[in-house]
């Protein structure tokens, strides 16, 4: 039973301490394209090892590459984007930027970014049960008492434990650094590949 309350009762909410993330649809970006030079580079590299469990993480890029300059400067523009709707005052800018393939029971632990503000991650083959893009609630102490028991539909996403982003292909997602995030494996018998990256404040 939902609770009424008269017409003149006063009510104000206040959300503290949110994680905000956004998405943002990057088009037109050729993914087969660029899909077919990640795999080739991950062939001829050893890569390196940091948060992923099998699969090929990348060497760091500090500059775009020719096959990935546009979407470099559309990754860009829409993290400056989303720093200034969280009412920051300033730019940001790339600081270091790699590409992930994620083969069949590859995934990624739960970790952070430390060093960064905001990071984020761009989506260039999603195929099937490729494995969704995890988030862990910092306040865990929400999770106590709230069981998951009483959530309904509409219950707020702040007092989940985990929430899930599916991966779509040509989407770019940011969030804050220090929020602790993962990937689950990939079930698919196709490679995911995506792109992540993080930011810094322009003039350190």
């Amino acid at each position: 039973m939902i609770t009424e309350l008269p017409d003149d009762f006063q009510f104000r909410e206040s959300n503290l301490f949110s994680s905000p993330i956004g998405s943002y649809v990057l088009e037109p970006v050729d993914t087969d394209k660029l899909s077919e030079w990640v795999l080739q580079m991950s062939k001829t590299e050893y890569g390196v090892q940091k948060s992923n469990r099998g699969g090929w993480h990348s060497s760091l890029f500090q500059m775009p590459s020719p096959e990935f300059e546009n979407l470099w400067s559309m990754i860009d523009r829409s993290v400056n984007h989303f720093h200034q709707q969280q009412g920051l005052i300033s730019n940001v800018y790339i600081s270091d930027l790699w590409f992930n393939v994620n083969y069949y029971g590859s995934s990624n632990v739960p970790h952070t970014h430390r060093g960064s503000i905001w990071s984020g991650v761009y989506y260039i083959k999603t195929p099937d049960n490729c494995g969704s893009l995890g988030f862990l609630n910092p306040n865990l102490v929400s999770t106590w008492n709230i069981p998951k028991s009483i959530m309904d539909e509409n219950a707020k996403d702040n007092f989940t434990q985990t929430f899930f982003v599916k991966p779509e292909k040509n989407v770019l997602y940011v969030f804050p650094s220090w929020l602790q995030h993962f990937v689950d494996a990939n079930m698919s018998q196709e490679e995911r590949i995506s792109l992540s990256f993080n930011t810094n404040l322009e003039g350190t």
